[in-house]
């Protein structure tokens, strides 16, 4: 690097009028603090979400390998794929939709902690 500032710098100081500088720097790191929180709470779910979905399709797997090694022929093998087909799409749009829900509540959060931080006018 040069030793210039990037386009875009400011530094990390109080603006103009700020009484107490130690009580922004307070709130800064609440505000860090708080986003912090919230990430390892989305990572929490999502994860829990993701544990709860793998699991539940090992369990399905396992019951449709089951079922088609008991199938008596063809035809009822045949049957058992596509009822398998029916339930993971299902599956699959549930999960969709716990997905979105998460994203959801991520976009909320992020909407009012960025409310709390910035200054009312």
């Amino acid at each position: 690097m040069d030793g210039e500032a990037p386009k875009g710098f400011r530094p990390l100081v109080p603006p103009a009028g700020v009484a107490d500088p130690a009580a922004l720097h307070r709130h800064g790191l609440e505000l860090i603090t708080a986003a912090n929180r919230l990430a390892l709470a989305w990572m929490r779910e999502a994860t829990e979400q993701h544990s709860a979905f793998t699991r539940r399709a090992l369990a399905d797997m396992t019951a449709n390998a089951r079922q088609l090694a008991e199938a008596a022929d063809a035809g009822d093998q045949a049957k058992l794929v596509l009822d398998a087909l029916a339930r993971a799409q299902e599956s699959g749009v549930e999960t969709a939709r716990a997905i979105t829900g998460l994203m959801q509540r991520i976009q909320e959060d992020s909407a009012d902690l960025v409310s709390r931080a910035v200054p009312k006018a």
